[in-house]
């Protein structure tokens, strides 16, 4: 059960996305032979889900915050 509004978590979902697709698009501009890829995967514990969206084009570095790289 999804508590709220569907319409804004299916918003956010598809903006993941696009934002996963663009950064894999970067990435295969960047190297020609890079093989795109995203991860979508819904876990459950305790009655409470997650939904977790990876890819691996340029993304942020790893050690960076997302603060951090704003600043």
């Amino acid at each position: 059960m999804i508590n709220g509004q569907f319409n804004y978590l299916a918003q956010a979902v598809r903006s993941f996305l696009q934002n996963s697709q663009e950064s894999i698009a970067e990435k295969k501009r960047r190297e020609p032979k890079h093989s795109g890829q995203i991860n979508i995967q819904l876990t459950e514990h305790n009655s409470t889900y997650t939904l977790s969206i990876d890819d691996n084009g340029v993304g942020f570095e790893s050690e960076k915050t997302i603060s951090e790289s704003t600043s």
